[in-house]
């Protein structure tokens, strides 16, 4: 079980997969139907104003832009994580995100091996074809030892 502290009430949680606990993934969840719903209504209203009229926390509508869920018709009040420019949505302007995955390509094929065939392991070892092949589940042991469990 993994227990983490809730990023926005500091409680803690068992951790799935947000860095919030459900109480405030509820939360959250409420807070951005609340805002969806004010700028179909408002189409012109910026983040202030949204924030303002909703009663929603300013950077919880910027939260909702970094991640994606909403978006700026013009960029301006969210800035790319990686050169500073303004952007609509996200966390990276196109520019930022067409290196980053160029540079995670060229960093993928360096980390396969040469003369690598479709049945090979990522670490060289031959595979066998088909669906017959062992299955290995990895498991640490409370001696920090490491050790593998076979499953057919």
């Amino acid at each position: 079980m993994d227990v983490r502290q809730c990023k926005r009430c500091r409680r803690l949680f068992n951790f799935i997969r947000s860095p919030y606990c459900p109480y405030c993934m509820d939360e959250i969840d409420k807070e951005y139907t609340i805002v969806r719903e004010y700028i179909y209504k408002n189409k012109s209203a910026n983040v202030k104003m949204v924030a303002e009229e909703t009663g929603v926390d300013e950077e919880v509508i910027l939260e909702f832009l970094r991640e994606g869920r909403l978006s700026l018709k013009e960029p301006g009040d969210i800035r790319c994580e990686r050169c500073n420019t303004p952007i609509e949505t996200g966390k990276y302007c196109d520019q930022c995100l067409t290196e980053i995955r160029q540079e995670l390509t060229r960093a993928s094929k360096s980390l396969k091996p040469k003369g690598n065939s479709n049945n090979n392991s990522a670490d060289g070892r031959q595979c066998s074809e088909g669906n017959d092949a062992e299955m290995h589940i990895i498991r640490r042991r409370d001696d920090g030892e490491m050790h593998t469990i076979k499953q057919n």
